[in-house]
């Protein structure tokens, strides 16, 4: 979505506190939002639920469409920064070969 869209939606529903890593202030959303651009991933530890950690990757279309998305979730734990790095890594891979296996499908 472009920053306008997402502003659209903030104003419709709000940043919501949900812990204190939440964050609520429509500035630091689009930061984030657009590290997940560059980066082709998003990464949560505890915006959500305490002491959660998830990594989110697109699953596209061959056109680029956002077509589903990889989640994967865990306890944040002990998990270091290299540990983050790694479950990223292979989350986003994971997305990329179901993205290819659609396209040679279709």
């Amino acid at each position: 979505l472009t920053d306008d869209a997402i502003r659209a939606l903030i104003r419709r529903h709000g940043l919501p506190r949900f812990t204190a890593k939440s964050l609520t202030q429509e500035t630091d959303f689009l930061g984030a939002v657009r590290r997940v651009r560059r980066e082709g991933y998003a990464v949560s530890e505890g915006e959500t639920i305490p002491g959660s950690f998830s990594v989110a990757a697109p699953i596209v279309t061959p056109d680029g469409a956002l077509t589903a998305v990889l989640v994967v979730s865990r306890p944040l734990g002990d998990l270091s920064r290299s540990g983050i790095k790694a479950v990223a890594a292979s989350t986003v891979e994971a997305a990329q070969q179901l993205s290819r296996r659609a396209i040679e499908t279709a």
